[in-house]
């Protein structure tokens, strides 16, 4: 879709500029209820989006249709303070699992709990970390799914999955 970030493999014909992709990734910044809404920002499991002008709403025409608690969908760039920059958001019905990228930040080993942006994520009941030698790091790049135990915005995010994701925009 018109909007998404995508990291393509493949090999460049440097004479003519042109390409072949042997592979095309895409996976979402954020899935997830909506916590916060204003003009061109909103909160969505923690993590800050902002919109503007050149940002694709699928399935909504104005931001203003948008409401606290709608699951969204969103695709972007991240800037270095962890803002998300949206370059599609899409409305979605609803979702089993919610999702979130971003870097771990705050990890607590004793209580396998872990923060992405302002999302608490508990990774206690996730049986395997696909990630690099088993083995959390602060700083580290990855993909966590996953479902609200209690009340949503005030519990944490209990993990079912938690992987590395390729950091391929970071230069």
């Amino acid at each position: 879709k018109v909007g998404m970030v995508v990291q393509v493999e493949g090999t460049i014909d440097p004479n003519r500029n042109t390409g072949n992709a042997s592979r095309i990734n895409f996976n979402e910044n954020v899935k997830g209820p909506i916590q916060e809404i204003d003009d061109d920002t909103l909160i969505v499991l923690g993590q800050t989006v902002t919109v503007d002008q050149l940002t694709v709403l699928d399935g909504i025409i104005e931001l203003t249709e948008l409401n606290v608690g709608d699951v969204v969908n969103v695709s972007g760039l991240v800037d270095a303070d962890g803002i998300i920059h949206a370059t599609l958001i899409v409305r979605e019905s609803s979702t089993a699992e919610f999702e979130v990228v971003g870097r771990v930040e705050q990890l607590d080993l004793a209580t396998q709990t872990f923060v992405i942006g302002d999302l608490t994520i508990d990774y206690s009941q996730v049986l395997i970390l696909e990630v690099s030698g088993g083995v959390l790091n602060n700083g580290l790049l990855v993909e966590v799914k996953g479902k609200f135990a209690g009340a949503f915005p005030d519990d944490v995010l209990m993990a079912s999955s938690v992987q590395t994701e390729d950091d391929f925009l970071s230069g």
